[in-house]
């Protein structure tokens, strides 16, 4: 390698430094984006309380919802850190959230859309499993793309998934992943450690 390579690798591991930096001081922020965009949807989407349907697929992740964020600031509180906890927390929520949808389509008893939801089991837990062996990065990148592909997708797409859901569950999913980019300098220090 020579210097002028080694310059730039060291310039832009210095750069993801700083992101990184920048990042975990967001964290306060990224803790009340994630639960300003529950309550709105609690509040201002669901149109009645998860509590008097929670076994009904959208009010039952709703109730999830809560009690995850809840948790998660929990642990995020306690004096020693488990990281390894928080990316088991964070994977099995990124796992779970397929997993409404295919209820869903279940309930409704819509063939091809049991067979949509499977698939996009399979991709989502894929990726929660892999983020929880490999990156809390890929953990939050595939909470994100939840959202950003499969919660707008199924937005008037979907006979058995009510519209109050997708457009929920994508504003959490976006604030959740930002929270989890601010987790990332902490894993990565946890990383080097082990």
């Amino acid at each position: 390698m020579t210097r002028r390579d080694q310059m730039s690798v060291s310039m832009g591991l210095s750069l993801a430094s700083k992101v990184m930096d920048g990042l975990s001081r967001m964290e306060l922020l990224a803790f009340c984006m994630l639960f300003i965009t529950i309550g709105y949807t609690y509040v201002n989407l669901a149109p009645e309380s998860p509590f008097l349907h929670p076994v009904i697929p959208p009010y039952f992740s709703m109730i999830n919802c809560v009690l995850f964020a809840v948790l998660f600031a929990i642990m995020r509180l306690m004096q020693r850190r488990n990281l390894k906890l928080e990316r088991l927390l964070l994977a099995v929520f990124l796992g779970g959230m397929p997993v409404i949808y295919l209820w869903s389509a279940l309930l409704q008893e819509d063939k091809s859309g049991v067979v949509v939801e499977v698939a996009g089991a399979f991709i989502f837990m894929g990726l929660a499993a892999w983020g929880f062996k490999r990156s809390p990065l890929i953990l939050g990148l595939g909470i994100v793309s939840h959202g950003m592909a499969w919660d707008i997708w199924h937005h008037n797409h979907s006979v058995y998934m009510e519209n109050w859901y997708s457009i929920g569950c994508l504003i959490i999913d976006i604030a959740l992943g930002f929270l989890v980019l601010t987790q990332l300098k902490a894993h990565q220090v946890m990383g080097r450690n082990e």
